[in-house]
This record gives structure tokens, C-alpha cells and sequence, in this order.
């Protein structure tokens, strides 16, 4: 998988190559009934065309890769949880010191059923303990009498604030019952990124392989042009083995068999991107 040379491309620029997919010679190629958000396919693969596999693959790299990205780092999440529970527990604070006291009853049930300690004792919490806290402040938000206390004390939208972060907690830190705690943001995006240059490497081979056995014509035009961006994208991140040879490109007679060259920073070679 190394002799490709996608080990040096960065997060940056696979994430940009998402676009080469919608346009030009793959514009054509559809995946929509291929393609699912969770990355598993509605269609056998069997029986898909080779281009929608090579499409749906490299999207899916990416979108990976995006979705590691785009998960906040724990400290962040963790500091938007406390400062949810530290809002909730002021709005209870606030309610507690109403002229009603219909008002000041149901602060003080909402404090005795959804806090801890004075209020904020739950900010103290490991990030395990945090979601597991803020999921039973949910469920117990759902019982009838806590529903109507809530809606009188105007404290919904607080608690909404707690919904958002605890979920983002568990995303983020792979909380949830019978879940191993998920590795850190740097590590999602180390491992996307490796997965990501993988995948563009087989791509790759898959597109050469298909141009070498495909006879000349509009045909095996078009597969060329479905390379190009891909050679486009490692011109701009060139690897060091790339610059001591440039890489070859497919001949109108089936390449004759070559040794891979190694790059030393492709994950095939036991290094990261």
C-alpha cells in the first residue's frame, strides 16, 4: 500500500479532495443508492460497479476523517458539561429565593432530586460519572411531578443545555452503558487520517489496474481522468520517496509488474501519516 505515496497527505488535504468526487469525471459515477451516513452499504457490493466502489470508498475515508475531527476535545466538552450544571444550578439558586411559593417549593424539590452536594458537587466528577449524572438528570426530568416543576420554574431550557452536553460528552468520550471509554480526539484523528491514506491507496491501485486492462478508447479515457485528481492530490504532498523518483504513470500497454518503493511515512511502513 506504500508505493503510492498518500501517507504524506494531511488531514487538510483529504478533507479537500471531497469535492474532486462531485465533479469532472466522477460526476457521473452515483453512489445515493450505495451510501449510507453510518458507512455501512444498502446495496451488495457485489453487485456495484468498480467505479461506485472506488467513489463510495473514498467518501467514506473522508467522512470518517471528518467526523473525527469534528469531535471536541474532552477537556472542552467537560468544561461546556460543568458550565451547563453550574447554569441549572443557579436558575434552582434563583427559583429557590421566588416571591411564589409555589415557586420555591418546586426549586427545592428539583434541587433535592437533580443536584448534588450544594449544587455543583457533580462538576467534580470524572467524565464516566459526568455522563451517567447528566442521563439521570434527564430520565428523572421525564417523571410527571418533576416535568410540571421544571415548567413552572422555567428552568427547561437550562436543562436542555445539560441534554446537549451530556450527549456531546458521550461522543466525545465514548461515555454510555456497556462502552469502553473512546480513544482521545488526537488518536480518532491519527487513526481516520491512517485509515483514509489506506483507502486512497487502494483506490489508487484499483484505477491503475483498471486503466492497464481497459483497451484504448472513450473508456479507458474517462478511467484516466478519474485518476488525475488523485495524482493531482499526491503532486501536492509529495512524499520524500516521490521526489527521489517520480512516480510513473499508466502506459497505453499494460504496465509491465514493479517492485513497490517503501514511504517511510506511510502507516503500512509501521509509521504515522
Amino acid at each position: 500500500m506504500a508505493k503510492n505515496g498518500y501517507g504524506s497527505v494531511d488531514e487538510k488535504g483529504f478533507v479537500s479532495f471531497g469535492g474532486a468526487l462531485e465533479e469532472g469525471a466522477w460526476k457521473d459515477v452515483s453512489i445515493k443508492k450505495y451510501d449510507h451516513d453510518e458507512m455501512l452499504a444498502v446495496s451488495p457490493f457485489v453487485s456495484m460497479p468498480m467505479a461506485a466502489i472506488c467513489k463510495l470508498q473514498g467518501t467514506w475515508g473522508i467522512r470518517a476523517l471528518v467526523q473525527a475531527m469534528s469531535v471536541g476535545n474532552t477537556a472542552e466538552l467537560d468544561q461546556e458539561w460543568d458550565a451547563a450544571q453550574r447554569s441549572f444550578a443557579a436558575g434552582v439558586a434563583s427559583e429557590e429565593d421566588h416571591q411564589e411559593p409555589a415557586h420555591r417549593a418546586a426549586a427545592g424539590r428539583i434541587r433535592t432530586s437533580m443536584l448534588d452536594g450544594a449544587g455543583t458537587a457533580q462538576t467534580q466528577l470524572d467524565l464516566d460519572k459526568e455522563y451517567d449524572f447528566g442521563m439521570k438528570q434527564l430520565r428523572l426530568a421525564e417523571e410527571k411531578s418533576l416535568a410540571s416543576d421544571l415548567k413552572l420554574t422555567g428552568l427547561g431550557p437550562k436543562l436542555e443545555r445539560i441534554r446537549t452536553a451530556t450527549a456531546a460528552l458521550r461522543e466525545g468520550a465514548g461515555g454510555g452503558p456497556g462502552k469502553n471509554r473512546a480513544p482521545a480526539r488526537w488518536a480518532r484523528i491519527r487513526d481516520a487520517l491512517q485509515a483514509c491514506s489506506l483507502t486512497f491507496n487502494v483506490v489508487h491501485d484499483q484505477l491503475v489496474w483498471a486503466i492497464g486492462a481497459t483497451p484504448s478508447g472513450p473508456e479507458r479515457d474517462k478511467l484516466e481522468q478519474m485518476l488525475e485528481p488523485f495524482q493531482a492530490l499526491l503532486d501536492r504532498y509529495p512524499s520524500s520517496t516521490a521526489a527521489a523518483a517520480p512516480a510513473a504513470t499508466p502506459e497505453k500497454a499494460a504496465p509491465a509488474a514493479t517492485t513497490p518503493a517503501v514511504d517511510p511515512k506511510d502507516p503500512a511502513a509501521g509509521k504515522s501519516p
